[in-house]
């Protein structure tokens, strides 16, 4: 499937989110993507990621096209009163992620990601309860479930810090995302496109 078509499909499931999100938004208020969120997520032209397949050693690079996409929504008809959001869209030039979508909201943020060539799934939704099973009514429908912060996890003999763990599935995909703060997705572990998957991260370049 084109790339651009992979960023029209999350752009509806965002305007979706955005939609269920802002629904009770003060009037006029514009809600932004916290710095915490924008550490573990948003990151700049010029970052890479190499990926190893724990099965197959099979080795995967993803790196950024060009500067995250920023764009400020409003949640009514474009009226000065209107609460406002704030969208950025990261694209990846990579085997198994094509982008991050990162969204505001007034009580939350949150992550939409791109795995594989067309799949559409949770990363997070960051007011969640740990260890709680939250159904998404929104495309995509699913399953999201949130772990308790973990300090510290050792991958590829690297020891990363401060890390996110979710999972996201429904009857097609299972996903098990492994974020660390200021690097990003260390880890996805699960089933999708058809078949088991395991990628772990083996080196990186970041640029905030």
């Amino acid at each position: 499937m084109p790339r651009k078509n992979i960023i029209g499909l999350l752009s509806i499931s965002i305007l979706i989110v955005i939609i269920l999100a802002t629904s009770c938004a003060k009037e006029g208020r514009h809600y932004s993507v916290s710095q915490e969120f924008k550490d573990y997520f948003l990151f700049q032209k010029g970052s890479f990621w190499i990926y190893k397949n724990d099965s197959t050693n099979v080795i995967d690079s993803a790196y950024l096209t060009g500067s995250p996409q920023y764009t400020v929504l409003s949640t009514g008809e474009k009226r000065k009163s209107d609460p406002t959001t704030e969208q950025y869209f990261v694209d990846f030039q990579s085997q198994i992620l094509s982008g991050y979508l990162i969204l505001s909201g007034e009580d939350d943020n949150s992550l939409l990601i791109g795995v594989g060539p067309i799949l559409n799934t949770w990363g997070i939704i960051d007011y969640l309860s740990p260890d709680t099973n939250f159904f998404i009514n929104s495309a995509p429908q699913g399953y999201i479930k949130l772990w308790p912060k973990l300090p510290t996890i050792e991958i590829n003999s690297i020891i990363f810090s401060n890390i996110i763990h979710t999972r996201f599935y429904n009857d097609n995909l299972n996903c098990n995302f492994y974020f660390a703060k200021n690097i990003g997705l260390i880890k996805i572990s699960g089933y999708w496109e058809n078949k088991n998957q395991s990628w772990s991260l083996l080196r990186y370049h970041i640029i905030q």
